[in-house]
């Protein structure tokens, strides 16, 4: 019996670990959801909320994801914004808290909006306390179909405070759940924690000025690092 001698045998056992080690690993498939262009619900019937849409939408473009500006007025009038989201015309609604916990679910943020409005009369409500604002975001979360899920909600508020229901108003972005992976989600918790109720009134009032939303909102952006 012919036998090899144990050196070959050494070499040859190297040989093909290395070549083994070369083969070419297995590449992960990309969701398509998050390969397209991200669908951002733009309410150009409000001038702070179409702000704060325009921020989210730029940023992500900024750092390197595809979005684009969506029009429901230029669609469907009379669909929900978050009906736009579960039906898949569109990917990422930014609103209010209190205003989206009523499109969802009005009974809820009715009942919340009686206590909210007990504890106002009582003096309960001390303003820098963030009890009330993640209240309304606990009931938003939870009252979320299961295709939606949302970040983190801002201190800062893009809808008048006094608009029924009687709620905190935070602003908040609401995402198709395959859209957004973790570097995008975290994009948007950047934007999130930067803005304020100030900023957000400041922008609005200078993009009436300008009639210029990218001229009013690069500078904004690169100042706070969210943009090229």
């Amino acid at each position: 019996m012919l036998t090899r001698p144990a050196g070959l045998l050494v070499v040859l056992g190297v040989v093909g670990g290395l070549v083994a080690g070369c083969a070419p690993e297995p590449q992960r498939e990309v969701n398509p959801a998050q390969a397209n262009a991200v669908r951002v619900v733009i309410d150009d019937a409000s001038p702070k909320q179409w702000i704060v849409g325009e921020l989210y939408m730029r940023a992500l473009n900024n750092y390197g994801r595809d979005a684009v500006p969506y029009l429901p007025s230029e669609d469907a009038p009379s669909t929900a914004r978050l009906e736009a989201l579960v039906s898949g015309k569109a990917d990422v609604v930014v609103g209010c808290t209190g205003q989206l916990l009523e499109e969802l679910n009005p009974v809820e943020a009715s009942r919340l909006s009686e206590e909210y409005s007990q504890a106002i009369a009582e003096g309960k409500i001390d303003p820098n306390d963030g009890t009330w604002r993640d209240k309304t975001y606990e009931a938003l979360v939870n009252s979320l179909p299961g295709s939606l899920a949302a970040t983190d909600p801002s201190n800062a508020v893009a809808c008048d405070p006094e608009s029924s229901p009687k709620l905190p108003q935070n602003v908040v972005p609401i995402y198709r759940k395959p859209v957004l992976n973790r570097k995008g989600r975290l994009i948007m918790n950047r934007v999130t924690g930067t803005i304020s109720t100030k900023d957000v009134d400041q922008l609005a009032q200078e993009v009436e000025r300008t009639s210029s939303v990218s001229e009013t909102l690069g500078p904004y952006l690169r100042s706070h690092d969210l943009g090229r």
